[in-house]
């Protein structure tokens, strides 16, 4: 009987082990891999239901004593952390756009001293006009807005008549510098939009998202 409880713990600490594990597991990978706030969804709610079976796992372990359940878990959340960007891959922790609320940054790459993007919005308002363009960091502002052309280059205008529809997105190239840069050359910035919407011809501007961005 002595024998058969020293293996139910064990099964049970290896449990506590696995739960904590995958729990940190997912929540790392959603912050670290995902391309849009979209895809933090289904991370999220795995993360939610594996710390509460993870909860209700140490409590049906009336062996634990507090310390313990409390270096597995620590163990297992170092151990995840570590794992995920193996998986993630190495462009997953040098390209990120993290795109505000209403906005998406998608499948950013570098390329050829810019990067290309899929952007969009969900606004639920129709942009009759929408111009594009990365500011850098450190980019002067001047009466709220970034001291940088939102109608010539660097923005892209490619939108400019056609505009934008909620929901909709489109692939954009948005230069960085007038050159190719070195391989390993970070940008840092953010990628701004100039827009109109229908019945009001005042240009209106918003930061659509956060982006850092490596040189390959």
């Amino acid at each position: 009987m002595a024998k058969f409880d020293v293996i139910t713990k064990i099964g049970n600490y290896v449990l506590l082990f696995g739960v904590s594990f995958a729990s940190m597991w997912f929540a790392v990978a959603a912050i670290i891999c995902s391309n849009s706030n979209l895809d933090l969804v289904v991370p999220a709610i795995t993360f939610v239901i594996l710390i509460a079976i993870s909860y209700f796992v140490s409590r049906k372990i009336k062996e634990f004593k507090i310390n313990i359940a409390v270096i597995i878990i620590i163990v297992a959340s170092v151990i995840a952390f570590l794992s995920v960007p193996s998986w993630c891959g190495s462009s997953a922790l040098e390209n990120v756009c993290i795109a505000g609320s209403g906005y998406i940054c998608q499948n950013h790459m570098y390329k050829n001293g810019g990067v290309v993007v899929t952007l969009g919005q969900n606004t639920g308002t129709t942009w009759t006009s929408a111009n594009f363009v990365f500011i850098p960091q450190g980019t002067p502002i001047k009466s709220g807005l970034p001291a940088i052309s939102f109608t010539s280059y660097p923005a892209n205008t490619l939108l400019a008549s056609t505009g934008l529809k909620s929901g909709q997105t489109v692939l954009m190239y948005l230069p960085l510098n007038t050159t190719t840069e070195p391989s390993g050359t970070v940008d840092i910035g953010a990628i701004w939009v100039q827009y109109t919407i229908q019945g009001s011809p005042t240009p209106q501007y918003a930061q659509m998202a956060a982006i850092y961005l490596k040189a390959s």
